[in-house]
């Protein structure tokens, strides 16, 4: 893999990148590197385009005072955004990697900047969902609910590291 500077280490786009090495390859080691690039990204507050539901934006239309101030800082209300089902019914929360991955969500609907963090956490807060799936119309990178909270675990502990100065410095370069 071709070295990437920092700005593009922090892109979510890198994510998809590992995620199609992952289905070329699908072993443990690109599987790892799935969830390293998952950890620092949201090490770093890293945010992803969320859609939200066509009504919610027509209320806004209509009412521009409506519109929550930190609407574009927080994860919007469990009923606002859109999940995908798999074929045995359960709910799973979508990440898209850009807003191209998004396809006709992004066209029709209003998408705001989320990080991932919220969107993991409401995956753990809601016991409807099952897990995350990745880029749901191309990729299909699926982490179930207990790998989801493994990975917050990872990134509560990694983040604790660095504020107890263990002598990571999560701004090096490779």
């Amino acid at each position: 893999m071709d070295k990437k500077t920092v700005d593009e280490k922090l892109n979510t786009v890198y994510i998809k990148e590992v995620i199609g090495a992952f289905t070329e390859c699908p072993d443990d080691d690109n599987a790892l590197m799935i969830f390293a690039h998952l950890l620092f990204r949201i090490s770093k507050n890293g945010k992803a385009p969320v859609a939200l539901k066509n009504e919610l934006r027509i209320a806004w239309d209509f009412d521009p005072d409506a519109v929550p101030e930190d609407v574009f800082e927080n994860m919007p209300e469990p009923d606002t955004t859109f999940v995908v089902c798999n074929d045995e019914g359960e709910q799973w929360m979508p990440l898209f990697t850009s807003r191209e991955e998004m396809g006709e969500l992004a066209e029709s609907n209003e998408v705001v900047e989320v990080p991932i963090r919220e969107i993991l956490e409401r995956i753990c807060d809601d016991p409807k969902l099952a897990g995350l799936v990745i880029n749901p119309e191309t990729d299909k990178f699926a982490i179930d609910r207990e790998g989801v909270k493994y990975l917050l675990e990872e990134v509560d502990s990694f983040e604790q590291m660095v504020e107890d100065d263990e002598g990571i410095d999560i701004d090096d370069e490779e």
